[in-house]
């Protein structure tokens, strides 16, 4: 929390409390002024720099904001406020056609989506199969599972051909590098786009290569998270070094099962969706920390389409995550856009 105090008639300085001091400056200039590059730039100049940026107090106390004339901050609250609206239209966009992805996947695999989710129901003795949790026997859930039973399918444990969990070492060890070892993939970094190494550890090749090398990653591995997020499936690129905590595991798939050929990216694919998700975690285990044992990933049920089938479903996924990638780069783009229109109108 920060407030201001007055410096000249043109800056204020940052101290104490966030409030604005004076009806000269408006609440929502202050709010765009941190959020800018600029600020951003003044505040590192004053940080001390190591792995991170440590800012303390005095950092913080000794920058000084500008003051323009109240209709320039009327204009820079009106240009910021603006871009954030086309911002949050394009983010409806994305959701809307990420929701769509579902529809397509089961719409290919001839699998009707239960509308209107059961919220109270029963289960007569007989159906129970060893569990008591609400959650597992869930109408549509079930429903989902023999559509998927009544066409061509085959449990994952059949299509795996190699399989081991990941492991983390302990923090207080010298296993952890700055950028420049390998990539050491944590829950956040495993996701329905592929991998992601936005916020990445890494670890020392020598760990890699040693104490986790049975969880080295290979092209075309699945990694699939048993933990957190559970059943966020991602596939392993060409070329890429990386590793897993004991939140993932990472499995290599048989080339064909029941004489047709399993694409990972389908299988990926088909796991992605909100069923999917749904039917990994139908299957967990545990109380306050669910999670997916093996034997649980092992006896999933995963639709069996031709490969034409699977490659369709894969090039229709591909199409529709990078839509969204687009969309949410041109949100970001108008943000920065405005932004530094804001900061020339506070400097002119």
């Amino acid at each position: 929390m920060f407030s201001l105090r007055f410096r000249t008639e043109t800056s204020i300085l940052l101290s104490g409390h966030f409030r604005s001091p004076s009806k000269e400056v408006l609440q929502n200039y202050l709010y765009a002024f941190l959020n800018t590059e600029l600020f951003r730039e003044l505040l590192v100049k004053r940080s001390a720099i190591s792995v991170q940026v440590n800012t303390s107090e005095t950092d913080i106390n000794s920058i000084f904001v500008p003051i323009p004339p109240l209709s320039v901050q009327n204009e820079v609250v009106k240009k910021i406020q603006e871009a954030y609206e086309q911002k949050k239209k394009k983010q409806t966009e994305i959701l809307k056609i990420l929701s769509s992805i579902d529809d397509f996947v089961l719409g290919e695999l001839g699998i009707d989506m239960p509308r209107g989710a059961e919220q109270v129901f029963q289960i007569w003795s007989d159906e129970i199969e060893g569990r008591i949790d609400a959650l597992f026997y869930k109408p549509y859930l079930r429903s989902l599972l023999e559509q998927i039973k009544n066409k061509k399918h085959f449990a994952l444990g059949q299509a795996i051909a190699d399989m081991s969990g990941g492991a983390t070492p302990k923090v207080t060890g010298d296993y952890y590098s700055d950028e420049g070892g390998v990539p050491f993939l944590r829950v956040q970094n495993i996701t329905e786009m592929g991998i992601k190494l936005d916020d990445v550890k890494f670890i020392k090749p020598e760990i890699h290569g040693t104490m986790l090398k049975r969880s080295q990653l290979k092209k075309d591995d699945l990694v699939f998270t048993i933990t957190g997020r559970i059943g966020s499936v991602a596939v392993v690129p060409d070329n890429f070094e990386g590793n897993i905590n004991q939140h993932s595991v990472r499995f290599h798939l048989q080339n064909e099962v029941n004489k047709t050929k399993v694409l990972p990216e389908y299988v990926a694919s088909f796991f992605n969706t909100k069923i999917g998700r749904e039917l990994s975690f139908r299957s967990t285990t545990g109380g306050t920390r669910p999670a997916l044992d093996y034997k649980a990933l092992k006896n999933l049920i995963v639709p069996l389409p031709s490969v034409v089938k699977q490659e369709k479903i894969i090039a229709g996924v591909k199409t529709i995550y990078e839509k969204a990638k687009r969309l949410r780069q041109e949100a970001e783009s108008i943000v920065a856009g405005a932004q530094k229109e804001i900061e020339q109108m506070i400097l002119a």
